[in-house]
């Protein structure tokens, strides 16, 4: 009996040891099948100029918590997402081919002095309105501007230019500006009791340009840092890009300008000014000048502390004039930005038209580092997410980012960003100047980003 139990025992030992043994290989093929999942998850995602870019299968890596899948997003597919999201569809029309889009976010320089579209405008005795027709040589941006006298609104391409205050001694500028496609348009005005119009002319603006690092290209996959470069500057945020050596100091009494247009003083205010003097318009309309040196291209500030509470008009090299309103607390000494801007290397002229009394102390200008990853940050501090600067984007990250609640609304402020100086400020007086750099590369930005 002992020895019959003895053989049950040692069987049911011998089936638990094979029983042991088959789970143990069966784990062990799980272990090593998981594995070789994970490693296929975690392989590098392609960069340009690589082979893996072809592979459709493979999404760049985006910081966000799902990771998106192709299709790749081209350049000109970016272009036509910008163009509409900043309100330049008007001018763009269905079907656009990628140059048009091209165009409208970095027009080219004019080759050639260029002739605006101009034409009389007939009024009736006592009339209130008025309809023009002017043909458009090209699709982009417009500001209208009218000789006459008194306030008058005019629109054209379905949208209000704003209100218009010309003057008999010069035209009146339009604050707003129109994208406009080419071919015959309708300016259409509302004029007030007692005001004219005798001229109506549309200015080509050239001053915008939002484009990646080395321009647009069609067929091109749109990388990360191209995308935050073009990003950055639709927003007007370049005056967060990072600092990069010493500021450059320009006293405002070393100005320049027409005889009786300012003076010199010393006269003390609330506060000590730089250099114990300091530069005062001696009259309303007073154009002071001053010789700013740039040493390399590229993204710079314009600082300057100012006296007087009326709105002043500043302008660099080539770009368009903005109007600066310090505020009532520069009826002593203020910091104000002017502009942050995008410069060619050499000798710039900066320019500010002031009421009388208002005056300058001292001017700074601060160079700004502007590669990929400066853009990236600029756009991570506000919370839009995005991927290494080489790496490709997808069309759900494109996506996302002009969905996100920041960058729509600032999105929505595009145009009034670029709006010209309006009736309550003076007008710049332009001067004719040989061209320093060939293509400005953004808007000027409020004074108070």
């Amino acid at each position: 009996m002992g020895s019959v139990l003895k053989r049950v025992r040692e069987r049911q030992f011998s089936a638990v040891r094979v029983a042991w043994g088959q789970a143990a290989l069966l784990a062990l093929a799980c272990l090593l099948a998981g594995s070789s999942s994970a490693a296929a998850d975690q392989a590098p995602a392609p960069r340009v100029g690589t082979d893996a870019q072809s592979d459709q299968a493979l999404a760049p890596r985006v910081v966000t918590d799902i990771l998106p899948r192709g299709p790749w997003v081209s350049e000109e597919d970016w272009a036509d997402r910008l163009v509409v999201a900043l309100g330049l569809s008007p001018a763009a029309g269905p079907n656009s081919p990628p140059a048009a889009l091209f165009a409208l976010l970095c027009p080219q320089p004019a080759q050639t002095e260029e002739v605006p579209p101009a034409a009389p405008v007939r009024l009736a005795p006592g009339a209130t309105s008025a309809a023009v027709d002017l043909t458009v040589p090209e699709a982009g941006l417009y500001a209208v501007a009218v000789q006459g006298h008194g306030l008058q609104q005019w629109r054209a391409g379905g949208r209000n230019a704003g209100e218009i205050d010309p003057h008999l001694e010069r035209p009146g500028f339009a604050p707003e500006l129109l994208p406009l496609p080419a071919g015959v348009q309708t300016l259409q005005a509302s004029l007030d009791p007692g005001s004219t119009a005798t001229r109506v002319t549309l200015e080509r603006y050239r001053q915008l340009c939002i484009e990646p690092r080395d321009g647009w290209s069609a067929g091109k996959p749109l990388r990360f840092g191209d995308k935050a470069r073009t990003l950055v500057r639709a927003l007007g945020l370049e005056s967060r890009l990072p600092i990069e050596g010493p500021p450059q100091t320009i006293e405002g009494e070393t100005f320049h300008a027409l005889p009786g247009q300012a003076s010199v003083t010393d006269e003390p205010l609330s506060s000590r000014t730089s250099g114990g003097a300091w530069v005062r318009a001696d009259r309303d309309g007073a154009e002071l000048r001053w010789d700013v040196r740039i040493d390399e291209p590229g993204v710079v500030t314009l600082l300057a502390r100012v006296h007087g509470a009326a709105s002043q008009i500043w302008s660099i090299g080539n770009t368009g004039p903005r109007a600066v309103r310090p505020g009532a607390g520069a009826a002593a000494w203020v910091w104000t930005e002017i502009a942050t801007v995008p410069l060619g290397a050499g000798m710039q002229t900066l320019r500010v038209q002031l009421r009388q009394g208002a005056g300058v102390d001292v001017l700074r200008v601060l160079k700004r580092r502007d590669g990929d990853q400066d853009y990236l940050a600029v756009l991570d501090a506000i919370g839009v997410e995005e991927g290494g600067a080489d790496e490709l984007v997808d069309a759900s990250a494109a996506s996302a980012n002009l969905a996100n609640p920041v960058v729509r609304t600032l999105v929505a402020g595009f145009l009034q960003r670029l709006a010209m100086p309006g009736p309550d400020d003076l007008t710049l007086i332009q001067n004719q100047q040989e061209r320093l750099y060939t293509r400005p590369l953004s808007p000027l930005l409020p004074a108070e980003m």
